[in-house]
């Protein structure tokens, strides 16, 4: 008898350990969830990063824009297509790669 309650014991302590385990790894706050987390903030990251380099960038427009007379030009006519007046402009494709031929 005594050695049935002993397995019965045992068995639960497993199931007790098992209920256990798969909460800490797929459960709430478990470290799958924290995986998960980690990675979302590596991506994040990551953005921010190239959010900085792209602000910089934009920094350096805009302050060449504000001290170049030329560079205003040069950005209105390139961004956003002004022309002179009594001017004609002609816009060509880009290359463009048809039926796989360079």
């Amino acid at each position: 008898m005594k050695r049935g309650v002993f397995k019965i014991a045992l068995l639960m302590a497993f199931l007790v350990w098992l209920i256990v385990g798969l909460a800490a790894v797929w459960g709430r706050g478990g470290i799958h969830e924290i995986m998960k987390a980690k990675e979302k903030e590596q991506k994040l990251k990551n953005e921010l990063i190239e959010l900085k380099k792209e602000n910089i960038q934009l920094e350096k427009e805009i302050k060449t824009l504000k001290t170049s007379p030329e560079s205003y030009e040069i950005y209105a006519r390139e961004k956003l297509f002004m022309k002179k007046p009594n001017e004609i402009v002609i816009y060509l494709p880009q290359n463009e790669q048809k039926n796989g031929r360079k």
